[in-house]
């Protein structure tokens, strides 16, 4: 009869614990999908690194795309083996990008909440606190160097985040063998967020080496060589030959700073950007308050001062003596980091303050300091709306519900009614969801007559400063701003872009726009005479403004008109 019982009751538990995982999921689902369509919007098309990585795959997909495209020689140099699983994927399983590319998305964001949730309840044992961290995670913030803790677009670093949070996650409960694999495995995704985890753990390691042991130690870092090691033996067959180790080329940092400086030098950003900043590391301090278990927390003590040191390292060699390896990580976005322990730290400081303490004015202050974190969070509009939120559910527990146990047991359900209310709003405010092409109408409709009109083979001069011609046209540019960002790991093509820049109107404290809208016919006609492959063609894409030119027009919209260039 006791074993009858015994049995029963652990069919209990084990009820109890799906039960349990079931709701988690389906909650971080809600957290998921508000994210996505509302909040921090998902959008695909030819802006940010779309413009690059689109181009690239499809190129990976069929190698007659993008002839002679200048930035397409940049390939070799763009380490990553994402775009080409999901270009195999995509090309032997006929899928369509866009779709692909939003459930890829939509997954990665699903897996970062979930990194989330089970770091902060491993460290503080609390739902309530993960949830809250899901929460204060739930609207998109920028760290330094740009950074952002959300993306809203499907890019490498949105698939090595959840990676390397189930890393630090697995740090956390000790199986350091499957942390360092998935450090190796974040490699192959996105090496620059994957070395300041790399960082965080390897010191951490080394701190608490005595708990590791060394061999297992040895055995952790030969396990990430390993699983990192096609990235390495990549970067030693293909590195260019204009990019040192340590010395950086004053003509390269000039370009830096000129298309870059937002990511790398510290000294050009507004202090808007470091005040953001330090009002975050108040509301992360004041969660000290209230710690988890000894060891936990000098983990994260570990991880932060990490990231200090490569945050300051990121300053004196950019801005005082500038690296040249320094310059390609960009230390100063590993403040990322930072960003999702402070909302994990706050998160418990919320609960706990708010539970004992007995003022509705204390409980009101505790709600004002997570302004410390929403401040930045798609402008100031959440920071108040987010405020006001959770003012009201702090007065309706504390003069209606006011027992601690009916906080527990209602605390997640109304913090998910609060994110279906506000995602809800969000939406009806935004609206216009799409998983398709998200660029301007008349912009696309250029590329489309593109596409359908004209031979891969041809080429097209464009306005630099719209960004994403190739996405939809799968046609070959001489050459946009955005291109400028690949630089950063090849100087020459540094040289290259700039010299492209300004043959199409770049002149220093002229606007880039009304510099290509003066070119005359001739500067057209000599960058069409770059190109000298048979059967090639020439094609202008110019605002509508600007239709004095003495070329044949082929194709005009409300705002654009194309030209062929010829002599």
């Amino acid at each position: 009869m006791h074993k009858k019982i015994t049995l029963t009751m652990d069919g209990l538990k084990c009820d109890s614990k799906w039960k349990t995982g079931f709701v988690v999921a389906l909650a971080i689902l809600v957290f998921t999908t508000v994210s996505t369509l509302s909040i921090n919007q998902y959008w695909y098309g030819g802006m940010s690194d779309h413009s690059i990585t689109i181009p690239f795959l499809k190129a990976f997909i069929n190698n007659n795309l993008y002839p002679n495209d200048y930035l397409l020689t940049q390939r070799p140099y763009y380490y990553t083996y994402l775009w080409n699983v999901l270009g195999f994927l995509i090309k032997y399983l006929n899928i369509n990008i866009p779709t692909f590319f939003f459930l890829s998305y939509f997954i990665a964001i699903y897996m970062t909440f979930l990194g989330i949730y089970l770091i902060a309840i491993t460290l503080f044992k609390k739902k309530e606190v993960a949830f809250l961290s899901l929460f204060f995670l739930l609207f998109s913030k920028r760290a330094l160097a740009g950074a952002i803790t959300l993306d809203s677009i499907f890019i490498t670093r949105v698939v090595a985040l959840p990676i390397l949070l189930f890393s630090i996650y697995l740090f956390f409960k000790k199986r350091y063998l499957l942390s360092f694999l998935l450090q190796g495995i974040g490699f192959l995704v996105h090496p620059m967020t994957t070395v300041y985890v790399i960082a965080i753990i390897f010191v951490s390691s080394i701190v608490n080496l005595r708990d590791i042991g060394i061999r297992r130690f040895l055995l952790c870092i030969t396990v990430l060589v390993i699983s990192s090691s096609p990235i390495l033996i990549w970067k030693v067959l293909h590195s260019p030959t204009s990019l040192n180790l340590l010395y950086a080329n004053p003509k390269w940092i000039e370009l830096l700073r000129l298309r870059s400086s937002g990511h790398i030098f510290p000294f050009s950003w507004e202090k808007d950007v470091f005040f953001k900043t330090v009002l975050l590391l108040c509301v992360f301090f004041i969660g000290w308050k209230h710690r988890p278990r000894p060891d936990y927390h000098r983990i994260v003590v570990t991880f932060t001062a990490t990231i200090f040191t490569m945050c300051v390292a990121g300053i004196i060699f950019s801005e005082f003596v500038p690296l040249s390896i320094v310059l390609n990580f960009q230390f100063l976005r590993s403040s990322q980091f930072v960003v999702f322990f402070a909302m994990i730290y706050f998160s418990n400081y919320f609960f706990v303050e708010i539970q004992f303490r007995k003022s509705i004015f204390n409980k009101l202050v505790v709600a004002f300091v997570s302004i410390g974190i929403f401040y930045g969070a798609t402008g100031w509009k959440y920071a108040y709306v987010v405020f006001l939120a959770l003012s009201v559910f702090l007065i309706f527990y504390h003069f209606v519900y006011r027992r601690e146990f009916l906080l527990s047991r209602y605390f997640v359900l109304s913090l998910v009614v609060i994110v279906l209310v506000l995602g809800s709003s969000a939406y009806l405010k935004r609206g216009n969801f799409s998983i398709d092409n998200a660029q301007e109408g008349k912009w696309m409709d250029v590329q489309i007559w593109a596409k359908q009109n004209t031979s891969p083979k041809d080429m097209y001069i464009v306005p630099p400063t719209i960004e994403g011609f190739r996405v939809e046209s799968e046609r070959t540019i001489y050459g946009d701003w955005k291109d400028g960002t690949l630089m950063n790991f090849n100087p020459n093509f540094g040289y290259e872009w700039f010299r492209r820049m300004k043959k199409l109107g770049y002149r220093e404290g002229t606007a880039l726009e009304e510099g290509f809208k003066n070119l005359a016919e001739t500067d057209f006609v000599n960058i069409a005479n770059e190109e000298t492959k048979n059967g090639h063609r020439t094609f202008l894409v110019m605002f509508k403004e600007r239709d004095t030119l003495n070329f044949s027009i082929v194709y005009k919209n409300e705002k654009f008109i194309i030209y062929e260039v010829t002599q």
